[in-house]
């Protein structure tokens, strides 16, 4: 008896595994990066042999894997295919280079509001895992890789966001990448293409209206999918599922950046050189490709780092220095001298200014200290915030005090010391590159003041 190949073991290659399984269907999985390799298997037309269908993942570029072997030679399925035979909802296909996954989530959210919609496919959702779902309309996010093994097109109305140069390593040239793009759009259904120019928000309430013109969302608003642009702290924006050149000129060009512009990825994947980056300060290049990278871009200031590790510890430790503007009155200033400065020394003996000593050091180095100066008391470490909060917070969190919250962000843990009052913990990067320091107050419950109590702050630090 002849058994099924899963070719592929990602999201949905684990899928069909879900889907033959419950249907008893025999079945091998070959993925060789996950240690799936069947004892059959070689690279030729003879190992498929022995299997009736061949479950094909869209990611698998068949051709790399089997050079010697034509895809229509033999009897492959797609997840799209499935979908289409088993699903008799209303089908919305959506594809594109960039946006795609927004307007899926934008649709969803507006066709839930007049009906019932559920976004499915590249967007995160597997198609089988959803073959028994009773909602109106399927809004199908649809990647290039899955369009390219996709037999026969049963889409209900698509839409194509924009078509720029990506993925050149799978598809060989742009031609054919955008060609099979195309291929979502067919004869009889409503086709919109649209472009890097059109607000993604007005063309889901443009596809929605024309699905469901008697319902009034004016006011709606919509959300934003996590990490497009997304200021998760100031000073820092997540745009990291900005995959290609085109989605990082958009983002620059719309956000006006000046700022530190991070980067990675391979750059075989769109195959550019001599790409010129307009806007931020300097370009900060981590990972495998990050040498590759560096040779294909045109910018002034460009950092390779081995990790990313390294490259936001140079952040962290990078003196920003800003520009001081003089008002309008200061424009021709009075050139005399008003000085000299007396002499340092000098002005030592006349101001005695209080200086703090250090009370406590680990052993063997100075690199974990004890300061005061008064009653204020601090600990010093030679290491960055990002490695004291965890052993900061984990002190707390096996002690026997109640921690009332701790926030990374800004390096604070408030913990409930007794009926009074509470323990107020500061983690900030000391003023010293690769340091921190990290200050302890008791503070009344009722006021909010702080407690004067140094031998037991002393204690705890």
């Amino acid at each position: 008896m002849k058994k099924s190949l899963i070719l592929g073991y990602g999201i949905t290659g684990k899928s069909f595994e879900a889907y033959l399984s419950k249907r008893n269907i025999n079945f091998d999985i070959l993925d060789e990066q996950k240690g799936f390799i069947p004892d059959n298997f070689t690279n030729t037309q003879s190992f498929f042999d022995i299997y009736d269908s061949v479950y094909i993942s869209p990611g698998i570029n068949f051709k790399k894997l089997f050079p010697e072997v034509a895809l229509e030679q033999i009897n492959f399925i797609s997840d799209l295919d499935i979908f289409f035979k088993k699903i008799s909802s209303f089908k919305i296909g959506i594809t594109g280079t960039n946006g795609k996954s927004s307007l899926a989530y934008y649709l969803e959210q507006l066709l839930n509001k007049a009906s019932s919609a559920i976004a499915l496919g590249n967007y995160g959702n597997a198609l089988l895992d959803n073959l028994e779902h009773t909602k109106k309309y399927s809004v199908i996010e649809v990647s290039s890789f899955q369009l390219d093994k996709m037999k026969e097109n049963n889409f209900d109305l698509t839409v194509i966001t924009n078509i720029q140069r990506d993925h050149i390593d799978y598809h060989g040239s742009f031609e054919a990448y955008r060609e099979c793009k195309l291929k979502i759009c067919r004869d009889g259904i409503k086709n919109l293409i649209s472009d890097d120019e059109t607000d993604l928000s007005n063309l889901a309430f443009q596809v929605f209206e024309y699905l469901e013109p008697k319902a009034n969302l004016d006011s709606f608003e919509l959300k934003d999918l996590p990490h497009r642009l997304e200021e998760f702290r100031t000073g820092f924006i997540n745009d990291s599922k900005s995959t290609n050149l085109a989605s990082l000129e958009y983002a620059l060009k719309k956000i006006d950046f000046m700022g530190n512009l991070i980067m990675c990825g391979d750059p075989a994947k769109e195959s550019y050189s001599n790409h010129n980056i307009e806007g931020p300060k300097k370009v900060l290049i981590f990972g495998r490709h990050a040498r590759e990278i560096e040779k294909l871009i045109l910018h002034d200031h460009k950092l390779v780092f081995e990790t990313l590790d390294s490259l936001l510890r140079y952040l962290l430790e990078e003196k920003v220095e800003e520009d001081i503007a003089l008002p309008s009155s200061l424009s021709n200033p009075n050139k005399e001298n008003h000085y000299p400065v007396i002499d340092l020394e000098l002005l030592d003996e006349q101001l005695e200014i209080p200086k703090p000593r250090q009370i406590f050091a680990s052993s063997g180095n100075s690199s974990v200290q004890l300061r005061r100066l008064g009653e204020l008391m601090w600990i010093y470490i030679a290491t960055l915030p990002s490695t004291s909060w965890p052993i900061s917070k984990n002190y707390w969190d096996t002690s026997i005090y109640e921690v009332i919250s701790a926030d990374p962000n800004l390096g604070e843990i408030q913990i409930d010391f007794d009926t009074n009052s509470v323990l107020k913990m500061k983690v900030e990067h000391g003023i010293k590159e690769a340091s921190t320091e990290i200050f302890l107050y008791q503070v009344s419950k009722t006021d909010d003041l702080i407690q004067s109590n140094p031998e037991f702050i002393q204690s705890e630090l």
